[in-house]
């Protein structure tokens, strides 16, 4: 089961349908969702006490992803993937998956 969804992506984000259509950004979730799960060396489930964050983890990490073909979206975003990694290393160190 993917991590985030449109709506959330949408939400983090601020893309509009006319900067991404919904079947660019799926196959982007399923990317999003393996960076997760590779830099955390862990597939997350709902019953992990961090998989709210980790959901939001994967829309900052797609924003990222689907920002990075826009005019002027490699700044924007680098703040998403930014924001993104930050949080893994937060539920990292305080779950001490490292």
């Amino acid at each position: 089961m993917p991590y985030s969804d449109i709506t959330l992506i949408r939400n983090v984000s601020g893309l509009t349908t006319a900067e991404k259509v919904d079947a660019d950004i799926t196959p982007l979730i399923t990317i999003a969702d393996n960076i997760i799960d590779e830099y955390t060396n862990k597939t997350w489930s709902e019953s992990d006490s961090d998989y709210q964050q980790i959901k939001l983890v994967s829309a900052l990490l797609v924003s990222w992803l689907a920002s990075l073909s826009l005019a002027g979206g490699r700044e924007r975003g680098e703040a998403f993937r930014s924001a993104g990694y930050d949080v893994l290393d937060k539920i990292l160190v305080r779950g001490k998956i490292v």
